[in-house]
């Protein structure tokens, strides 16, 4: 497990003492701790509560730099989705609970660009991106994962078995038409192959 580059911010002396404290713990074999932002992989910044003013700022450092953040906080924002994705927030701690490991394997899985929220925001923002899906995306022909229906067709042909050149016949569509479509899809879905780009479209439920 190689080092993440971390830069460790609080709205407070005291706050960002604290963290500092507890990643110098890390050091050297999970995390290497940078002295800005633009040097870092992961941000972890320490609060009481996030306030408006606060996300502005983590906004806009977002914005500049393409380092994703972790939240460590003693009162749970109602994150939106708008500000889960403008400030790249992929963890978010209680503060209670924070201490150097979970922190390191917060700021790795970040890094990794997973997520690590507590059950409570979980339920929150799963609700919120059902919503999203059915009032802007379905609408528009889209999904969460970013398929179209044409995408769609095609992935549900290659779980029947068709090739490429049967499904460009079965679309009439040419068969670099579909190639480009298999690739695209592969790449939005993380998968390696056809094989996986199915199953990871059944367990979104696609088809």
């Amino acid at each position: 497990m190689s080092a993440v580059l971390v830069h460790s911010q609080g709205s407070d002396r005291l706050s960002a003492a604290g963290l500092r404290a507890m990643l110098r713990e890390l050091e050297p074999r999970s995390v290497s701790l940078v002295d800005s932002a633009a040097e870092a992989d992961v941000v972890v910044y320490a609060s009481h509560v996030v306030s408006g003013t606060e996300m502005c700022l983590l906004r806009h450092q977002a914005e500049q730099h393409r380092a994703k953040l972790v939240l460590v906080v003693a009162k749970i924002p109602g994150i939106g989705l708008h500000n889960l994705v403008t400030c790249r927030i992929h963890a978010v701690l209680s503060r209670d609970e924070a201490d150097s490991d979970t922190i390191g394997r917060a700021v790795h899985a970040a890094r990794n660009g997973e997520g690590v929220f507590p059950q409570t925001l979980q339920g929150s923002l799963v609700a919120q991106l059902g919503r999203l899906e059915e009032e802007v995306l379905r609408p528009a022909g889209q999904t969460l994962t970013g398929l179209n229906p044409r995408d769609i067709e095609v992935l549900r042909l290659i779980s029947e078995g068709l090739g490429t050149s049967e499904i460009a016949t079965k679309l009439a569509y040419s068969e670099r038409t579909v190639k480009n479509a298999v690739h695209s899809i592969t790449a939005r879905l993380g998968a390696r192959n056809r094989a996986q780009a199915v199953a990871q479209a059944v367990r979104e439920g696609l088809f």
